[in-house]
């Protein structure tokens, strides 16, 4: 006869597992650490790529004093016909940049002996040159420097040809507007006191020109090489082009509180809905929400009129990192800048301390610890 047993539980004895609330309350705790760790690791990153973004502008700065080492003058910020307006946006009027000036002393040799400066570089011949992606030219926090510039996909841009690299680095140029008409902010021309040959005015590379380093009265580890700038948000958006001159593009003009427009790019990372004179503007706006949209990406630009009526003159410094911008120093050193620096009021007796790290020959007092 088969007897069957029976197993019973033993008195007393728990079975072991999770309830549905403790895996929930688990759940839980892991998704407040994730939480609390995410802005940790963001922050640790942002770190990292904001020294890359330094060692960056800062190798820069050396190749541009290697140019000057050699030249006995820095390199101009662009250069172009003598006789063309220089804040025309006819891209044919317009020649190399400083970014060009410099290759053979950043280890661009080849990529300069390839370009053609008889022609612009809209020009089909230096087409494959304005395409090439220089690593040293991006700041890792600019998403936006992969996408390159399209000038087809413009209004205003569009004899100016596809596939333009980006950069986020531009010449400390005049504090003036890049524009050859004889009004109290513009550049205008050679040594004229509305321009170049005004002090308060003068930064360190111009309009086919630039400074020696005895013309710089201000100290070299108190004026500005090189400052940061932005990709442009759209494919049309010329900005961070560095082949291209254009404020904004490889250079900034206008970019201080007391000789540019005091009401508009008058510091870095300004939000004013006029702050940058960029072509294709009234597209750009069109395409975010307005000049309040434009401006709330940190990106505004002037869009009042058609771009033949308002020369490109304008263009500040910009970054995608919060709070500053990283700025290059003639001394070769570089550091962060920030955007609560004193920039208003500013006037030509008496220069906010933003003003005074542009100028290279103000002659106004300054003390390293001030910034």
């Amino acid at each position: 006869m088969t007897r069957t047993t029976h197993k019973t539980s033993t008195p007393g004895s728990v079975t072991s597992g999770f309830t549905l609330v403790e895996l929930l309350v688990v759940i839980a705790v892991i998704g407040i650490l994730i939480g609390m760790l995410l802005p940790a690791v963001q922050s640790a990153r942002e770190s990292a790529r904001r020294l890359v973004c330094r060692s960056n502008i800062r190798q820069l700065a050396l190749a541009v004093l290697s140019y000057e080492n050699a030249r006995r003058v820095f390199p101009p910020a662009t250069t172009g016909e003598p006789d063309k307006d220089p804040g025309s946006f006819d891209g044919a009027t317009r020649r190399a940049t400083w970014v060009v000036k410099v290759m053979p002393f950043m280890e661009q040799q080849d990529l300069y002996s390839r370009y053609d400066d008889s022609v612009s570089p809209a020009d089909a011949r230096n087409a494959a040159v304005r395409s090439v992606i220089i690593p040293i030219m991006l700041c890792p926090s600019d998403s936006f420097n992969s996408q390159p510039f399209m000038g087809s996909q413009g209004t205003e841009s569009a004899s100016f040809g596809d596939n333009w690299a980006r950069g986020n680095y531009g010449a400390n140029s005049s504090l003036a507007f890049l524009r050859s008409s004889p009004t109290e902010y513009d550049y205008w021309s050679g040594s004229s006191p509305e321009g170049w040959g005004n002090n308060k005015r003068r930064c360190v590379m111009g309009f086919n020109t630039a400074i020696a380093r005895r013309q710089m009265n201000d100290g070299s580890s108190k004026t500005a090489l090189l400052l940061e700038l932005r990709a442009g948000i759209s494919a049309f958006d010329a900005r961070g082009v560095w082949a291209l001159g254009n404020p904004g593009s490889a250079t900034l003009w206008g970019h201080g509180g007391s000789t540019g427009n005091p009401t508009d790019g008058i510091g870095p990372n300004d939000n004013e809905q006029n702050a940058d004179d960029v072509i294709n503007c009234p597209q750009l706006r069109e395409a975010h929400g307005g000049a309040l949209g434009l401006a709330g990406k940190g990106m505004p630009c002037w869009g009042n009129a058609p771009m033949w009526e308002n020369p490109l003159g304008q263009g500040g410094s910009r970054s995608m990192h919060a709070g500053g911008v990283m700025v290059a120093f003639c001394d070769g050193s570089a550091r962060w800048i920030d955007d609560s620096i004193d920039v208003l009021p500013s006037t030509l007796d008496s220069l906010s301390l933003w003003d005074k790290l542009l100028l290279s020959a103000d002659g106004q007092v300054m003390a390293n610890s001030d910034f």
